[in-house]
């Protein structure tokens, strides 16, 4: 499905964000931003994907890929969840939406985690260097003012070479055409709290010998 609209078009920064929530371009009091996030979140509880393509002065169109109808009922489990994985790690939390880095970081406290936030790249790099405690997980916007995530966790890792890291963006994956994925993953905005959790296991498990 295809939906598109004229307009002015967004620019490759404003792609990265348009599905975050509260995220929005609109003046203060012209709208909450959270219209795109929703779209967003029922799409991926339906097993499907979103896609966006624009150009300044153009416009944008959004494609939606439903998947194939499974034409077996799947039967009703009375089985409860898993519980969500827990760890005591130390993670650095780089986000420049205030909204965002308190819920990764409410989430990932109340899971177990020593949590560390910064608003920049530059602020990061401080936190990392004074922290009283080794960094053990970066987990970081791709997008934002100043320095980049990856060129983040690229500095980073020189000083601390078993650093892992998490990628977060509303985008694509910065490295999936890079085959860079030995002590790093990504995670698309926007997310669920299980996805949050899982992931950070994961990845936490990367690189590791048996």
């Amino acid at each position: 499905m295809v939906a598109a609209g004229p307009g002015a078009g967004m620019d490759a920064a404003i792609q990265q964000k348009i599905f975050d929530p509260f995220f929005t371009t609109k003046e203060v009091g012209k709208g909450t931003g959270l219209g795109l996030s929703t779209v967003h979140g029922i799409v991926k509880e339906h097993g499907a994907h979103i896609q966006v393509e624009s150009e300044p002065g153009i416009g944008t169109s959004f494609v939606i890929y439903w998947p194939t109808i499974d034409p077996e009922p799947q039967s009703i489990s009375d089985e409860k969840p898993e519980p969500l994985p827990r760890g005591s790690e130390t993670i650095l939390v780089v986000e420049d939406e205030v909204t965002v880095k308190e819920m990764i970081k409410g989430v990932l406290q109340a899971q177990g985690y020593r949590v560390v936030c910064a608003g920049s790249a530059e602020e990061a790099q401080e936190l990392f260097r004074r922290s009283d405690q080794p960094i053990d997980l970066l987990l970081t916007d791709v997008v934002m003012s100043g320095q980049s995530g990856p060129d983040l966790y690229t500095q980073l890792v020189t000083e601390s070479p078993e650093l892992r890291a998490l990628f977060i963006s509303g985008h694509t994956d910065p490295l999936e055409e890079k085959g860079e994925r030995v002590r790093t993953s990504f995670l698309q905005k926007p997310f669920g709290v299980s996805d949050l959790a899982v992931c950070v296991r994961e990845v936490r498990g990367k690189g590791k010998s048996n």
